[in-house]
């Protein structure tokens, strides 16, 4: 698999450290039952929260951002770093 595309279709999991809007509603849709998505690129995460569950209501959503409900610990995050 050499695109997004390619490697989200049928995934479990996102795990993304990337940068802002990097996936969309449709790829979303294009994931397996019950995804869970680490959206913890920052300042601004791959999608926003409100725009995964309201795509997918299933989904567990994740953020590095302290402003954010679901937020999971910086330490989690980049374990390497601490």
């Amino acid at each position: 698999m050499r695109t997004l595309d390619e490697a989200i279709n049928g995934a479990d999991v996102f795990v993304g450290l990337a940068g802002k809007d990097l996936i969309n509603e449709t790829h979303l849709k294009s994931m397996k039952e019950k995804p869970i998505v680490f959206a913890l690129a920052n300042p601004q995460p791959e999608i926003n929260p409100a725009v995964a569950k309201a795509a997918r209501p299933d989904c567990i959503v994740a953020t590095g951002r302290p402003d954010f409900p679901n937020q999971v610990n910086d330490k989690l995050v980049f374990p390497f770093i601490y």
